[in-house]
């Protein structure tokens, strides 16, 4: 009801950006009751629609950019956690690095301790290993190969940062390097001949 009345505010009120802050966060409030509850996609689809209120109000309140892309990468990361609990490890990192593009806070950490967290105490490193387990559920080439260009794209966009991300994308490489070897084994040797070249 509470997000209702802001979006009704909002509509009556549109000179007023700060309603749309509050919108937002109203839909936040339903999207974490929501997913306390495990009903993640209208979870997701809450946290998407907070996230477009703070980047309305950001547009219209240019002198709160900056808070309000962290409440768009809260948003994201809670889309991208949600997504990787569903299985979705595609959204979920497409999700987890537009909360990096929204904020660069997503990126801070003091030690061990983040700087921006969700609701859940999601946060950017927690999403990576969510969807670095989800991946690895699986052992089968093509799902060893997405496990691998996951890790590739995170260190791509995060060098030297998280050290857990290394170790996780060997592992992938290893199992797929003993996968591809048994394979090639098990052929003839015309076949392994041709397939070594």
């Amino acid at each position: 009801a509470l997000a209702g009345a802001y979006t009704r505010l909002v509509r009556e009120n549109s000179h007023q950006p700060l309603m749309l802050w509050f919108q937002g966060r109203a839909l936040v409030i339903v999207g974490d009751e929501l997913r306390s509850r495990q009903n993640l996609q209208p979870a997701i689809e809450q946290y998407r629609k907070a996230a477009q209120c703070y980047r309305d109000y950001a547009e219209k309140s240019p002198g709160h950019r900056d808070t309000a892309g962290q409440w768009v990468a809260i948003c994201e990361l809670s889309i991208a956690r949600a997504a990787a609990d569903m299985g979705d490890t595609t959204s979920a990192a497409d999700r987890m690095f537009a909360a990096v593009d929204a904020s660069p806070m997503t990126l801070a950490y003091d030690g061990m301790e983040p700087q921006l967290r969700d609701s859940f105490g999601s946060h950017f490193a927690g999403v990576v290993f969510a969807i670095g387990k989800t991946l690895t559920a699986s052992v089968d080439e093509k799902a060893l190969e997405q496990t691998i260009a996951f890790y590739d794209r995170v260190i791509e966009r995060c060098p030297g940062m998280f050290c857990f991300v290394y170790n996780n994308a060997a592992l992938p490489c290893r199992d797929l390097g003993v996968l591809r070897v048994r394979n090639v084994e098990s052929m003839e040797p015309a076949q392994r001949e041709k397939a070594m070249n």
